[in-house]
């Protein structure tokens, strides 16, 4: 089995609503249902047909009324891309070599905010809904992040070497920001007929099952993250605020 199309950012950054976009314009496409966080070596086993190949549970709910989805959506027997970020550290591997690439952005204040708030992500103790396994995936490849003094250095530093790992994939690609629907861009780039692209709605938020956050910059200590940070909000056109 190959694919051919790759979608990849932080997490909180849209993977799950970029799976049902493309899924909905004819490109099937399934949710962190080849790229997990059991690694690479697992998602091998997928791509050749030695592993069954499943759409994220996520993806398959409805966050904001809490009712399912049509479980049917994604099928894998038609799979043609894959929406994840736990694929960023894998993106110069020879197998991958022909894929096009999508780096989908979000605002990272609101990344951050997810991170950082609503999820809590890099608090050693946060065992809920497994988040461990995916902060265990993150640090084994990135252990710098744990050199951060406080939690939410962590996720800033986070969104900044997630990205950068991504840039520095020598695949074909395009980045895109999640905020620019409909994406004409991208549209043009995978050879999607733009007249099939579904509505610009959200397909989950946690927001509203967690309760709503704000966080702003103040709370981020003084010094070098915190340039960094602001360094590549600005780079990819966005404000400081959340």
């Amino acid at each position: 089995m190959k694919i051919k199309y790759l979608v990849c950012g932080t997490g909180r950054c849209g993977t799950n609503y970029m799976a049902r976009f493309l899924t909905h314009a004819g490109i099937h496409c399934g949710h962190e249902s080849i790229f997990d966080f059991n690694g690479y070596e697992e998602a091998l086993k997928k791509l050749n047909g030695l592993k069954e190949i499943k759409t994220s549970k996520i993806s398959t709910l409805e966050w904001t009324s809490g009712k399912f989805y049509d479980p049917n959506w994604f099928n894998p027997e038609k799979i043609q891309a894959e929406c994840s970020y736990l694929a960023a550290p894998f993106l110069n591997r020879k197998e991958l070599k022909d894929i096009k690439l999508v780096h989908l952005i979000r605002n990272p204040m609101q990344v951050l905010r997810s991170f950082h708030k609503d999820i809590n992500f890099f608090d050693p103790n946060n065992f809920k809904n497994g988040i461990n396994n995916y902060r265990n995936f993150v640090i084994r490849h990135f252990p710098e992040i744990n050199d951060e003094k406080s939690l939410i250095e962590r996720s800033c530093r986070y969104i900044i070497k997630w990205n950068r790992a991504i840039e520095r994939s020598n695949l074909e690609k395009i980045k895109v920001r999640l905020e620019d629907h409909p994406y004409p861009e991208m549209v043009n780039f995978l050879g999607i007929d733009s007249n099939c692209c579904m509505p610009n709605e959200k397909i989950n938020s946690w927001r509203k099952v967690l309760g709503i956050h704000t966080v702003s910059l103040e709370e981020v200590p003084e010094g070098e993250t915190k340039k960094e940070f602001i360094d590549f909000i600005k780079e990819n056109g966005y404000d400081l605020s959340c």
